[in-house]
């Protein structure tokens, strides 16, 4: 038997049997394009150069994998078609978790079935990928994750396409009014800044002052973000469409943003759209996650979660199959001519998916397989492939093909490694103009070489094992300069306010503005390679700056990264003495970041380190952090201790030990204050500032007073005292409410004054109405002082209502609190909470 497309001397690869017939006409009929009609020559491209099949471009095995995916989002479709007839089951949200090793084909594989899902059945397929060493842009790379939803309706919006722009015109109406208009929208502006591409009259009410930070975290607390995301996503579900969500290497996730992921897949299964409609796939590399990782402990939690159907794909080696079917589709040749090939890859690389792709192409590189024009089809010395040494495994073949590039190619991939595995091409075209000309000639030869990949303005490496390799190759010295180069770059093109309020894509789908990319090179070099005083003084402000702009978009973990960064280039020695002033922005800048973190010890270490070397009239923000601290900490009697003694300094004075008589005095002396406003009078006075020293006085006694509430301390209606008479000196501000609320508890237990106990609810419920501030202290009022006035019903009304504006605006604690307190009036008053349940939604 004999292969007719072969010449009369080739002996070597007959066929041996009509078996070998039967596979080669099977191949042509399953795959016709492939092996029957497809040109197997190399072509030339636009420069003249020989154009080699590319391993790599296309995905091979995985086949149980893929279907698997498949099946689950089929499953979704078909549970939304038969909505009716399942909606009394119990929902749940669709998450997937794809692990393996470094190159692997994680992402390859989840490529794979996005392109499916969106090409053939029209899901919104969103992608995002974090970043080794990048830990403090987690929350910005989670932030792009939602943005994407709100850019691909932008998109939709300036199609053109009838249909697109109405499907946009839908969804941007159910999105507002979930939000409940532009008030709403606003306030998710600095985490989702696509908002005013779609929407119009959008504005970022921005906080200016010192208590910045503390006021954006308190803005937007966790629950409340989770929440406000939910209900994006069920805006846009609910008109029918499906979203594929997916995150990449979540291993170099931060701790914050892992528990945010998780907390929404939860949040999802309450939603009337996202649990049917909203497949999550997160993708990590199983031997970097140790069992005390955060990701491997909110895994557990997800899984024994009956809120969350969760999914486990695990991506071993590719089979011998798998190699086999890549070598015959990427060369055009049958079973019987590669088998012995494929055989030797599999063997040299263990089936790695990443090391086969690299060797063979560096064998079609090295033309070690190279294309015969007398054979018409590729060939290669089959001797010579079963010596190639390949024990430096895959790292050493990417390092390999880099070698053979030219030094234009070399020097442009190294730049762009400095910014991670992706790039935008914009910021590219700055550093081709002021930095290295030829980076961007170089990039569509390296598309063309299967290095880089691009979409859109974004420049991908075709794997971060790549982008790993080419940077951490360059000798350490030669690397910091490269970092120091463009980060001086790009600091000098902020501080000529060339592209002041410009963001970039960098890293990973993450938005970024120059100085915090100027930042990230610097603090990449570190402070150990530069020498100048003035040079570190420079880069600590820089720091300074970006801290403060992630500060301002709730991004506290990047806000501590740079301030801390920028403490680390003052030093530790003489820095109060030489550099005073930036030094303490930037630790006030940390302690505040670390309190809105929730890392309370931290917090307190960085707030130490203020009050040693400061005066007290200028640590108050940070005094109220320390305070806040000792108390999520538990320490209530030294968090007391200290409020005491910081109060005493500023000259408002506490007995230390109060009785029943002084607290009686104290009580009758606010009264008597109090007594000469009206109502009106009190909710019209003026509102305090964020950043008046007087607001940081109240927040000092209102952190005092966290801790005498939680242990019923008796210094508690002496600090409700205090409040109430700086209030009634100073102007209204939010901490103003509680404690009228609790004046007005006091007013009745300890003096019987029903009528003064009413008008402190009057009061408290007219300053947030008045001043649209947070209704906190309206809990307080439902609890203590409205039972004296209003019936078991009318006090479930304002417990259930309390309980939805709670919940709308994301404080689930708060909002169950009132539930609970809803349905124990509903006993008192009579009622069969049975019935209730059954009836509601």
């Amino acid at each position: 038997l004999r292969d007719a497309s072969t010449d009369d001397d080739d002996s070597l690869h007959p066929f041996s049997s009509f078996e070998d017939v039967i596979q080669d006409l099977e191949q042509m009929i399953v795959e016709p394009a492939v092996f029957l009609h497809a040109d197997s020559h190399p072509h030339g491209n636009a420069n003249g150069e020989t154009s080699l099949p590319i391993f790599g471009e296309r995905y091979f095995g995985r086949k149980e994998e893929v279907t698997k995916l498949i099946e689950i989002s089929t499953k979704m479709e078909s549970l939304q078609h038969n909505h009716d007839e399942c909606c009394t089951d119990k929902k749940a949200s669709e998450a997937v978790f794809v692990s393996g090793v470094a190159g692997s084909g994680k992402s390859q594989l989840v490529q794979t079935v996005g392109t499916f899902l969106s090409e053939g059945l029209g899901w919104i397929v969103i992608k995002s990928k974090f970043e080794r060493g990048m830990e403090h842009a987690s929350r910005g790379i989670v932030s792009s994750m939602f943005d994407d939803v709100i850019a691909y309706l932008v998109k939709m919006k300036e199609s053109g396409r009838a249909s697109d722009v109405v499907f946009a015109q839908r969804a941007s109406k159910s999105i507002s009014d979930a939000l409940g208009g532009l008030d709403g929208l606003s306030s998710l502006l600095d985490f989702l800044p696509s908002l005013p591409l779609l929407f119009g009259g959008i504005f970022n009410n921005q906080t200016t002052g010192e208590n910045t930070t503390i006021q954006a975290a308190e803005n937007m607390a966790d629950w409340q973000l989770i929440n406000s995301l939910t209900k994006i996503l069920d805006a846009v579900l609910e008109l029918d469409r499906f979203i594929m969500i997916t995150t990449d290497d979540l291993q170099w996730a931060d701790k914050t943003s892992i528990s945010l992921i998780g907390e929404l897949l939860i949040n999802g299964a309450t939603s009337r759209h996202m649990s049917r409609r909203c497949l999550f796939v997160g993708l990590y590399r199983e031997d970097e996650v140790r069992d005390e990782h955060p990701l491997s402990i909110q895994l557990s939690y997800l899984q024994m979660s009956s809120d969350v159907n969760t999914t486990e794909i695990k991506l071993g080696s590719l089979s011998r199959k798998d190699v086999l079917d890549m070598t015959m589709t990427q060369l055009r040749l049958p079973r019987r001519l590669v088998v012995e090939l494929a055989d030797v890859v599999h063997k040299k690389t263990s089936g790695h998916a990443l090391f086969v792709v690299q060797l063979f192409n560096s064998l079609l590189r090295d033309s070690i397989i190279a294309y015969s024009t007398q054979k018409l089809r590729y060939v290669w010395d089959q001797d010579r492939i079963n010596i190639i040494e390949t024990s430096k495994g895959v790292a050493g073949l990417i390092l390999s093909s880099f070698s053979s590039l030219s030094l234009a190619s070399q020097h442009a991939l190294q730049v762009l490694s400095t910014f991670g595995t992706q790039t935008d091409t914009h910021l590219l075209q700055i550093l081709e103009k002021n930095y290295q000309q030829g980076i961007i000639s170089s990039l569509d030869s390296l598309i063309e070489k299967g290095i880089l990949d691009q979409a859109g303005p974004i420049v991908i490496f075709a794997h971060d094992l790549i982008q790993q390799e080419i940077l951490e190759s360059m000798p350490l010295a030669k690397r910091q300069q490269l970092h120091l180069d463009i980060g001086k770059l790009l600091g000098k093109i902020y501080q000529c306010a060339q592209l002041n309020g410009h963001a970039f894509f960098a890293g990973n789908s993450m938005i970024s503005s120059i100085i915090s990319l100027a930042c990230d090179q610097i603090n990449s070099a570190g402070p150990e390679c530069i020498s100048d005083n003035r040079e570190k003084r420079t880069f600590a402000k820089w720091n300074l700056t970006a801290g403060e702009e992630n500060s301002c978009q709730s991004n506290f973990r990047a806000a501590l990264y740079y301030f801390s960064k920028g403490v680390a280039f003052l030093g530790e020695e003489d820095c109060w003495s030489t550099n005073e002033k930036l030094y303490l922005e930037l630790i006030e800048g940390a302690t505040l970041s670390s309190y809105a973190l929730g890392e309370a010890e931290n917090a307190i270490q960085y707030a130490e380190k203020v009050i040693e070397n400061v005066s007290l009239e200028d640590t108050l923000v940070v005094w109220t952090v320390i305070l806040r601290s000792l108390t999520v900490l538990s320490k209530h009697e030294e968090c007391m201790a200290k409020g005491i003694g910081i109060l005493s300094r500023l000259g408002f004075y506490l007995p230390l030990s109060p009785t029943i008589e002084t607290i009686m005095n104290a009580m009758a002396d606010t009264d008597s204050v109090v007594s000469q406003y009206s109502v009106d009078q009190i909710a019209s006075l003026g509102k305090m500032a964020d950043d008046d020293s007087a607001h940081s006085i109240v927040k000092i006694m209102d952190a005092f007073y966290s801790s005498c509430f939680t242990v019923a301390s008796p210094f508690l209606p002496l600090a409700a005292c205090f409040i109430v008479k700086y209030t009634l000196e100073k102007g209204v501000c939010q901490e103003s409410t509680t404690a009228f609320a609790t004046f007005g508890q006091f007013k009745i237990f300890l003096q019987g004054d029903y009528s003064g106990g009413k008008k402190c609810a009057d009061i408290v419920k007219m300053i947030t109405e008045k001043h649209k501030l947070k209704m906190i202290a309206h809990m307080l009022v439902y609890i203590s002082i409205d039972p004296w006035f209003d019936s078991p019903r009318e006090l479930s009304k304002k417990f259930l209502n309390y309980s939805q504006n709670m919940m709308a605006v994301g404080e689930a604690h708060h909002a169950m609190i009132a539930l609970g307190n809803s349905w124990r009036c509903l006993i008192y008053g009579g009622e069969n909470l049975s019935l209730i349940n059954q009836s509601m939604p």
